[in-house]
C-alpha cells in the first residue's frame, strides 16, 4: 500500500511539473506589411523527452488589422529545439503558405511563402507576453 502511495504522488507531481513547463509564446509584429499577433503552443521539456522540448499542438496567428480577426493554424514541421523553426499554414482546413523562421534576442525572423503564389513576405515578431490567447 505504501509503495503504491509513493508512485501515485510521484505521478501527480510530474503531472504538474508538465504544466508547470508550458508556454504560449506570444508575438506581435508583421507579416509583409500586414500587422500579426502570434500564438505558439511550447514546452520546456519534461522527463517524457529527456528534457528536450517540443511543440504542443495550437499554434496559431491572426492579423489584426485586415480580415476578420480568425486565427490560422500552424502546424510544426521542425523540432523546437532546432535553430530555424519552420510551420505550414492552414486556413479554413487548407495549406497556404510555409513559415521559416529564427530565434532573435527579441523575437522571430523570417519569411513567409505563399502556397499558391509562392510569393515571400518577410515576417519579423517581437516577444510580448500576456495571459494566455484565446482565439
Amino acid at each position: 500500500m505504501k509503495k503504491a502511495m509513493i508512485a501515485l504522488v510521484m505521478l501527480v507531481c510530474m503531472a504538474f511539473t508538465a504544466d508547470a513547463m508550458y508556454y504560449q509564446l506570444q508575438y506581435r509584429g508583421t507579416i509583409g506589411s500586414n500587422e500579426v499577433e502570434v500564438a505558439l503552443g511550447y514546452n520546456t521539456g519534461d522527463a517524457a523527452t529527456g528534457g528536450k522540448p517540443y511543440w504542443i499542438s495550437g499554434s496559431r496567428y491572426r492579423y489584426t488589422k485586415v480580415g476578420n480577426g480568425e486565427s490560422i493554424t500552424l502546424k510544426e514541421l521542425s523540432k523546437a529545439s532546432s535553430k530555424t523553426w519552420q510551420f505550414d499554414e492552414y486556413s479554413g482546413g487548407k495549406l497556404t503558405g510555409h513559415w521559416f523562421v529564427k530565434q532573435t534576442n527579441n523575437g522571430l525572423e523570417g519569411t513567409f511563402r505563399s502556397a499558391k503564389t509562392g510569393k515571400k513576405y518577410r515576417i519579423k515578431l517581437y516577444n510580448v507576453q500576456e495571459e494566455e490567447w484565446e482565439w
